[in-house]
């Protein structure tokens, strides 16, 4: 862990080596559960509950972008919903029972939600992460054309820290840039910079100019939203995240 409101934590990993990577392993392929669409109330039920895993990560971030992505594909989308099948009194009681015992399940996110003021501390998960942006930020002003190198900028703003990032921890893979941009950024300069971000517009026109959308294409679409959303407060330019977001890319494309 590397924010001090997190040491008291147990967050599931999946089989990742950080819990916010295993949170956008699921935001990136939660969307393709729900393009099969089928009418039975269970079995649509049990693609929810898919969010109890994701509760189980105590990824914040992951949380609220999974939210407001589920909210705009309900709006968008129209999925099957509730109001099309017959609520039996049986099937009513069903529900009741299946929501009260998923609430002792819930609480993990109660928990989780009273540690935001502590985030914003120096040393809490927002503390840390503008500190590493400040040393990304400053590696990046330096090297603004080609950047340090592919997977060096840890070595190189830990040897010289502008910030106190330090001051109570050595330097580990921990305390990578946590945003993938400046990462991009410092690591091959405003060239390898430029080339990533018209990478990821060209995948959006490309997109948005189709008149058949594809419900898979859909689905890669809103899976690579929120990669992208989570790639702003994580590295992930040197994970297997950095691979999933061309492989929804491409998907987006053929």
């Amino acid at each position: 862990t590397t924010a001090s409101e997190e040491e008291d934590l147990f967050r599931i990993t999946g089989t990742f080596w950080h819990p916010n990577i295993f949170a956008t392993f699921l935001l990136s392929t939660i969307p393709f559960l729900f393009i099969f669409k089928c009418k039975n109330l269970f079995i649509n039920i049990l693609k929810i509950l898919v969010f109890i895993i994701l509760i189980f990560s105590y990824s914040r971030t992951a949380w609220f972008i999974f939210f407001i992505l589920t909210i705009i594909w309900l709006i968008k989308e129209k999925p099957i919903g509730f109001s099309r099948y017959k609520l039996s009194k049986k099937n009513i009681f069903l529900l009741l029972f299946f929501f009260t015992l998923m609430l002792p399940l819930l609480t993990p996110f109660f928990t989780r939600l009273e540690t935001i003021p502590l985030a914003f501390t120096e040393w809490g998960s927002f503390g840390v992460r503008t500190k590493l942006f400040q040393e990304g930020w400053n590696l990046f002003l330096q090297f603004p054309l080609t950047g340090v190198g592919l997977n060096r900028s840890l070595e190189i703003y830990a040897s010289d820290p502008l910030t106190d990032i330090f001051k109570y921890t050595r330097p580990s893979s921990f305390y990578k840039i946590h945003n993938t941009f400046l990462e991009i950024a410092t690591e091959t300069g405003i060239i390898g910079f430029l080339l990533f971000i018209l990478t990821i517009i060209s995948v959006y026109v490309h997109f948005f100019k189709l008149k058949n959308k594809p419900e898979y294409k859909k689905a890669a679409l809103y899976g690579l939203t929120g990669l992208i959303l989570m790639s702003m407060l994580n590295p992930f330019f040197h994970t297997m995240q950095i691979q999933i977001l061309f492989l929804l890319s491409a998907i987006i494309l053929v």
